[in-house]
């Protein structure tokens, strides 16, 4: 895999999706974000997952050279990013897939990576069937129920809001003393299953 990206809107997704990475030790590699790299899209997927809750971001503000893909520690990446001063930077696996080398104007660092195969799927969705809606009317729901969502809190559950989709769109947040609900129609494209999304 060799990539070329920016580094803030990179930055910004792999922080994004590494808050749905796992903090404990009970699967080593749930720690870790799963960069995949696709060449006829030039997209750079960034992934994680705690098996709770999972994140895919797509970044495309770049150049994929070569697809592949690789998991890397969430913190040592996000670290890594974060102290770079460069605009772009190239994300590069050796010949093995065992090491990612970031390399910036004046800085390389390389990271130790763990097998993608060994990491677990984040659900895809299509367009073939979902419910749609638009996106500032459900702003202004979430907006209306995250008052009530916890500030801190060792529950994740907690600290979002839930979106129940079964027609319509019906927006739940609770810190188990407080509750607010607002409901949002919406439409169904197909025949997309009900589910519930925090």
């Amino acid at each position: 895999m060799k990539v070329l990206f920016a580094r803030k809107p990179l930055l910004t997704r792999a922080a994004l999706a590494a808050r749905a990475a796992s903090t404990s030790d009970r699967k080593p590699i749930l720690r870790h974000v799963k960069l995949t790299a696709d060449a006829a899209s030039n997209t750079l997927t960034v992934s994680a997952t705690d098996l709770e809750v999972g994140a895919s971001i797509w970044c495309d503000s770049g150049c994929v050279e070569t697809g592949g893909s690789v998991c890397v520690p969430a913190t040592q990446f996000l670290k890594i990013l974060k102290n770079l001063a460069d605009e772009d930077v190239i994300l590069q696996t050796d010949a093995k897939g065992t090491t990612l080398r970031v390399i910036g104007a004046a800085t390389e660092v390389e990271i130790p990576t763990e097998n993608a195969l060994d990491f677990p799927d984040c659900p895809q969705f299509t367009q073939e069937s979902s419910h749609t809606c638009r996106t500032d009317l459900l702003a202004d729901v979430i907006g209306r129920t995250c008052w009530a969502a916890a500030k801190e809190s060792t529950k994740f559950a907690l600290t979002g809001t839930m979106l129940e989709l079964n027609g319509s769109i019906q927006a739940i947040t609770t810190d188990n003393k407080r509750l607010a609900v607002e409901m949002l129609g919406c439409k169904k494209v197909g025949e997309p299953p009900d589910a519930n999304l925090l």
